[in-house]
């Protein structure tokens, strides 16, 4: 993977903590492309994460 490259499109309200980042590039390997915020959250949520957005 390129230095800098965006990966995953991450909600204003999520805090993104450096464990995800595993996750999050394997996925976005796999698939070829950025994640959307909403495949980012689904992503994290189903690997045991908890998303809360905050309202």
């Amino acid at each position: 993977m390129e230095e800098g490259m965006t990966i995953a499109k991450v909600p204003d309200w999520m805090t993104l903590k450096p464990e995800m980042m595993r996750y999050l590039i394997r996925e976005h390997e796999k698939l070829g492309r950025t994640l959307t915020e909403e495949e980012t959250v689904t992503l994290l949520r189903s690997v045991g994460f908890e998303i809360i957005e905050w309202k």
